[in-house]
């Protein structure tokens, strides 16, 4: 779902008007949903004490984005695709110039303003101000909101929507009534496994993974089998090149009834995926049914606090049993 997206500080029009306002606008609101930042060596730098020169309510934004999802560094002395292309090889990477300068930067990067492909990669420039007229945004756009149905390529959607979630993720968290109980029936074939699988192939920074489910699906049944930490190694075993902690929060079916019908994904603190039938959607290896998948990201302190507050009903309840392991070397903060 996410995609690397490189730009100097100077692609961010300081100006007062209200055209630059809104290309800084639009720009951010793609870094939100869809982008993991990058800058060459010492653009960061730059791009913070730019940005102290826009209006403090647009700069707080900025920032606090910037502290959520962090900023990556390439080595890298310009921006043209003989520098860029190599990084990023086949996967997607939108480099974005300045508007101002798109013509000229582009024309003499050989591709056509204002936005174009490098030929036989998937790298994309564009101009700031049609950053949400790529084509990797609009592709994005359009996986945010799409259904997964029988017979759907699984591996494509990990690859393409939820692998790249996972690959800068620092915490993920699932609220999956089902997902344990299955796991403990389905193992390696169950969603639950599927979805360890892709967070292990794909994490490149340690992570706090948080499971929220029932020990069973069974209302009269208030104690989790007493085999669980069987179930609870093999889960870790699911993770094992992840450096990290792993903590499932088992509970009775009926807390979830109450509290947490709805199943999700939440990376990072905002970014959010509803599946409509949970982690039993990649259960097998394929979809067999269709569910709903929609990706949408929290604006409002508001919206993070309800999903906190849910996650903590599920953690702190006296029927919660709490497992916790500790995943290679740690959680780093």
């Amino acid at each position: 779902m996410l995609i690397p997206i490189v730009f100097d500080a100077e692609a961010i029009d300081t100006e007062e008007d209200e055209n630059a306002k809104l290309e800084r606008e639009d720009i951010l609101k793609q870094i939100l949903e869809f982008g993991i930042l990058h800058f060459r060596d010492g653009q960061s730098k730059k791009l913070l004490e730019r940005l102290k020169t826009i209006p403090t309510i647009e700069s707080k934004r900025w920032i606090e984005a910037i502290t959520t999802f962090a900023l990556f560094n390439i080595e890298a002395k310009s921006l043209k695709p003989i520098e860029m292309s190599p990084i990023f090889r086949n996967d997607s990477a939108l480099i974005v110039v300045p508007t101002k300068k798109a013509d000229a930067s582009l024309t003499t990067f050989g591709l056509k303003a204002p936005r174009s492909t490098v030929a036989k990669t998937k790298t994309e420039y564009v101009a700031a101000s049609h950053v949400n007229k790529s084509v990797s945004i609009r592709e994005r756009s359009e996986w945010s909101n799409k259904d997964l149905w029988p017979e759907e390529n699984l591996k494509k959607i990990g690859d393409e929507r939820i692998g790249p979630l996972f690959r800068v993720s620092r915490r993920v968290s699932l609220v999956d009534r089902y997902a344990f109980s299955t796991f403990c029936s389905d193992g390696e074939k169950s969603g639950l496994s599927w979805l360890l699988k892709q967070l292990n192939s794909s994490s490149q920074r340690s992570c706090k993974i948080s499971i929220f489910s029932t020990h069973s699906p069974d209302r009269k049944t208030t104690k989790p089998p007493a085999d669980i930490d069987i179930w609870i190694d093999l889960l870790q075993k699911q993770l094992e090149n992840v450096n990290g902690e792993l903590n499932i929060y088992l509970g009775p079916d009926h807390l979830y009834k109450k509290n947490a019908h709805d199943r999700y994904l939440r990376v990072d603190d905002r970014r959010i995926i509803d599946l409509g039938k949970g982690v039993d959607s990649f259960s097998g290896g394929k979809i067999k049914q269709r569910s709903s998948f929609n990706y949408s990201v929290l604006r409002q302190s508001q919206e993070v606090n309800r999903y906190r507050d849910l996650e903590g009903k599920l953690s702190k309840n006296d029927s919660i049993h709490n497992f916790r392991r500790i995943l290679g070397e740690g959680f780093i903060e």
